[in-house]
């Protein structure tokens, strides 16, 4: 999928949602303004991607934002002791992954990313729809929105 480097431009943070086996995509985006200091806003974007995941998926960073639209399929797997090696199984290491598929081929045209939540950080956080809560009300700069 393309956007334009205009919608690209001031992207901070995205999330790819699994909505009927596709992807829907929410990106934030701020931008200092002079007389307005920081502002912030939303754009939503259907996407063509497969969605082989339920729930969402946290980009971090525009430039993984960049990657996740180059997919064609987007598999992801929820955290779990039993995934893992012998060795993080020893160790009580949840295991989870995203697979971003971005041509034919499934072993040379994908780019794999091991998750070890609670252990090492990455620019992507896998939220199934088992894990994932919406919150009663949330933040949007000083605004309480109910939800």
């Amino acid at each position: 999928m393309k956007l334009s480097e205009k919608i690209l431009k001031n992207v901070d943070l995205g999330y790819m949602y699994a909505v009927d086996g596709a992807c829907k995509l929410v990106l934030r985006h701020s931008e200092n303004h002079a007389l307005a200091g920081k502002v912030e806003w939303v754009t939503i974007h259907d996407c063509p991607i497969k969605a082989r995941f339920d729930g969402r998926i946290v980009l971090h960073r525009r430039g993984v934002v960049r990657l996740a639209l180059s997919a064609t399929t987007i598999d992801a797997k929820e955290a779990t002791v039993d995934r893992g090696s012998e060795n993080t199984k020893s160790r009580g290491i949840a295991v989870g992954s995203i697979n971003f598929l971005l041509g034919t081929d499934q072993w040379q045209d994908s780019y794999h990313v091991n998750l070890l939540d609670g252990l090492i950080s990455s620019d992507f956080t896998y939220q199934s729809e088992t894990k994932w809560v919406e919150p009663e009300f949330s933040r949007w700069a000083d605004y309480q929105i109910a939800a």
